[in-house]
């Protein structure tokens, strides 16, 4: 053989093992690649699973925050419809207020008014009962003079009734002294009547007038307390009736009246009004003043 031909057989056989060797790092790779290929295909497998489920879990926890955001809004459309109605009835509070308040300070004003007028009124109360008083105690005063000076003028009518029975007691004897002088001085005899001539004045009583109605006097005789009622020493034989008032007075002082409410044949009772002192047993009580 040549050498040529040795060469180019060496060169062959180089080359067949160089192919081998390729062939056979191809097929080792080949399956290699096939390997991490299908392992990455299940990671991709797995990953896809993954992203699925934690998409559906997204989906779901999506959904479940919408429906809440939903609710909030419900409830955050409640709550402002509810803040504007309670601003409402808060405007409409504090309107009712001031009107409670203005109507509060016009009351307050009417009920200063009335006390006022209250106090005036017992003001003019207690001077008109200070007054009532001092008439009474004035009628009682006058009433006392008044019969000082009726007895007065009754003692001065019987002096001078006895005076006028004396001056026509005096003229008629002068009368007859006249006569008898003038028949004297005539010459004529006879006997001579003596004139009639008024008997000298005893006690001469003069009515006093009439008065419209006669009063019925008597004195306080008991005092119940506990059931304000006073007993009077006159009853029915005396003229007292039930409904009669009579006025208490002690001295010139007036006390208060008594209105008979019951009556007996001696004595009598009634109730305490006009009360200006506490009765006394012993006071004087008459139907006038």
């Amino acid at each position: 053989m040549s050498t040529l031909t040795k060469v180019l057989i060496v060169l062959l056989t180089l080359a067949s093992i160089f192919l081998c060797g390729i062939v056979v790092t191809y097929v080792a790779s080949a399956e290699n690649y096939k390997a991490k290929f299908d392992e990455q295909v299940a990671a991709v497998d797995a990953q896809t699973s993954k992203f699925k489920m934690q998409e559906n879990q997204f989906n779901t926890y999506m959904a479940q925050a919408q429906r809440m955001q939903d609710e909030l809004n419900s409830k955050i459309t409640a709550l402002e419809a509810e803040k504007a109605q309670m601003a409402a009835d808060l405007g409409a509070a504090k309107t009712s207020s001031f009107a409670a308040q203005e109507r509060v300070s016009n009351l307050a004003g009417v009920a200063a008014g009335l006390n006022q007028t209250i106090s005036s009124m017992d003001q003019s109360l207690k001077l008109a009962r200070e007054e009532l008083d001092r008439i009474r105690n004035d009628q009682v005063r006058d009433k006392k003079n008044l019969n000082e000076v009726v007895a007065a003028l009754n003692e001065k009518q019987v002096q001078l009734d006895t005076l006028e029975a004396d001056k026509r007691r005096l003229l008629e004897q002068k009368s007859a002294l006249e006569d008898q002088i003038s028949k004297a001085t005539s010459g004529q005899s006879g006997t001579v009547t003596a004139g009639v001539v008024t008997p000298e004045g005893g006690n001469v009583r003069i009515t006093p007038p009439a008065t419209d109605q006669v009063a019925v006097q008597g004195k306080v005789a008991q005092i119940n307390a506990a059931n304000k009622l006073v007993t009077l020493s006159i009853g029915s034989a005396d003229g007292v009736k039930e409904g009669m008032r009579f006025h208490v007075v002690r001295g010139d002082a007036f006390v208060c009246d008594i209105v008979v409410t019951h009556v007996d044949v001696e004595e009598s009772a009634g109730t305490i009004e006009l009360k200006r002192s506490e009765p006394q047993v012993g006071d004087m009580v008459s139907t006038t003043l």
